[in-house]
């Protein structure tokens, strides 16, 4: 009796819901998703999978669904793809679901789907966290989406970011304004206009009329609508309230069509190129030697004198150590003292010189030595006999040491 209560405990709480046959989907607990999740999933994948256990008041929804209309979620007969996933559907143990990508030519890769198996959430006020996924009025909540439930509004959020200033990482997805943060989207969060990012830096905005964001170094996709009305802002574009669309006749992400005139924010994935009558909006990771760390830019700050920066997308520059210097702005790295110098304070322009009947034969030195007995110096790199010195400098400037 005792083993037969510890079997149905884990059966039900300890396993997947589901048992996934193909390498084109995983599973988690309650939810199966589409490889790759929430990254784009690759070409040609496909996978079945096998319901395993029920429970009572439980049914089938969507946490997030973003195809391409060629590749397809078959539950029960009914084929899903686009952004349309199976919401509150009735399955029983054994159901079998297929999922398949074309490939018949080259299409677009998308997010994917998490699907999970999923009875009513028991908090729905959105201020209480639930202890597992479960359904949110239309909405399905996981890990992924979080597990805060509004239910008035069939919507899933995470707790809200513990660093909002975009200063530094979240340990874990969080709720960034009206915008989520996930290690796709990115772990720094800046509230205040509503942003998620990858990089340190705060988001520093770049026009572009060809190719997409994304396709080379130092450009990124900016993605959120409210992030696009940011960006928008920052530039002085027109219009700064996105229109939310989901097509593929449109560049992907953020856009402005002069056609129209309106601001838009595409949550599709398109291989369609931005022009001079779609101008997008990307985003740009400072290189090294610069940096940002106020919001609504268009441009890098340059490092100061006296710093350096040899990563990219940070919000600030390093100082010097001692022992080295840099007296040129936007540098990624420092220089050492020359022979005859040093630097005992950190973050300096220069280096400073050895006093008379001191010396340092060494780069990159934080002090100088004293001469030793019968040794004269006047600074420098060494020290020498009386003679030697006299020869060199008049006998009213020696210092012995």
């Amino acid at each position: 009796m005792i083993l037969l209560l510890l079997t149905m405990i884990v059966g039900t709480y300890g396993t997947d819901k589901f048992a996934v046959t193909g390498t084109g989907c995983t599973t988690n607990g309650a939810c199966f998703q589409s490889l790759n999740y929430p990254n784009d999933y690759g070409p040609s994948e496909s996978c079945s999978i096998t319901v395993q256990s029920v429970s009572a008041g439980e049914t089938l929804s969507s946490a997030a669904f973003n195809t391409d209309s060629y590749d397809k979620l078959v539950v029960k007969d009914v084929e899903y793809s686009g952004t349309s996933g199976p919401s509150g559907v009735t399955v029983g143990v054994n159901d079998v679901f297929t999922w398949s990508g074309w490939s018949g030519g080259e299409i677009e890769q998308r997010s994917g789907f998490e699907v999970c198996l999923v009875g009513a959430c028991l908090k729905t006020d959105g201020i209480q966290a639930n202890a597992g996924a479960c359904r949110c009025g239309t909405a399905a909540c996981s890990l992924s989406t979080g597990l805060f439930c509004t239910s008035s509004t069939n919507t899933c959020r995470h707790a809200p970011c513990s660093v909002e200033d975009g200063s530094s990482v979240n340990s874990e997805s969080c709720a960034c304004g009206t915008s989520d943060c996930t290690s796709s989207s990115g772990l720094f969060c800046t509230s205040s206009i509503n942003t998620c990012h990858q990089l340190s830096q705060l988001p520093v905005y770049k026009e572009r009329t060809s190719g997409n964001c994304g396709d080379s170094g130092g450009e990124g996709k900016i993605t959120s609508a409210a992030a696009c009305e940011a960006g928008a802002a920052a530039l002085g574009w027109s219009g700064t309230t996105a229109d939310t669309q989901t097509y593929d006749l449109i560049p992907p992400g953020c856009f402005v069509s002069f056609s129209f005139g309106e601001l838009s924010f595409n949550t599709d994935s398109p291989n369609y190129a931005c022009s001079s009558y779609e101008k997008c909006l990307c985003t740009l990771t400072c290189p090294p030697g610069t940096y940002q760390d106020q919001l609504g830019q268009s441009e890098c700050k340059a490092c100061a004198p006296g710093t350096y920066q040899d990563e990219a997308g940070k919000n600030k520059c390093k100082s010097c150590g001692v022992g080295e210097y840099q007296d040129i702005t936007g540098q990624s790295e420092c220089k050492p003292c020359n022979a005859g110098e040093y630097q005992d304070q950190p973050g300096q322009s220069e280096c400073k010189s050895c006093n008379a009947g001191e010396y340092q034969d060494e780069v990159g030195q934080i002090e100088c030595i004293e001469c030793g007995n019968g040794k004269y110096s006047l600074g420098g790199s060494k020290c020498v006999t009386k003679e030697k010195f006299k020869a060199a400098y008049s006998t009213q400037s020696a210092q012995s040491c």
